[in-house]
């Protein structure tokens, strides 16, 4: 993901290295988050600050905060798991993502699962 600062007008590497679909690396900051296919990028509504991201090709669901720092919001390998721990639920390909403002819920649509799920809270609560 790169980031246009507009003052400055400069495009910098702001995080992850894509291509990755040995598997993510998140919990690190910057380019040292590895993700494979970004498919969606969102600006959260609530914190406005943060965004959400799917990975479509390692079939989880990621936060970057805006220091850059990566998290794990759900996801844990291809296949579908319901009314699971955010990071024991499987997906297969997410895809469009929003999150609703009045609940914080996050909803998810689970390409190949043919689902739209929700992440409890958005925030790793549950799928």
């Amino acid at each position: 993901l790169r980031k246009y600062d507009i003052p400055t007008s400069v495009i910098r590497d702001f995080v992850a290295t894509c291509g990755s679909s040995s598997g993510t690396t998140y919990d690190v900051t910057g380019t040292s988050a590895q993700i494979g296919y970004v498919h969606q990028v969102i600006v959260d509504p609530i914190a406005q600050s943060d965004l959400f991201f799917s990975d479509n090709e390692n079939h989880r669901l990621l936060k970057t905060t805006s220091t850059g720092y990566v998290t794990l919001v759900a996801g844990s390998s291809q296949g579908y798991t319901d009314h699971a721990t955010a990071s024991s639920a499987k997906f297969n390909e997410p895809g469009a993502i929003a999150r609703q403002v009045s609940s914080g819920d996050l909803f998810v649509f689970d390409r190949e699962n043919f689902r739209l799920r929700k992440v409890a809270g958005g925030n790793g609560a549950g799928a």
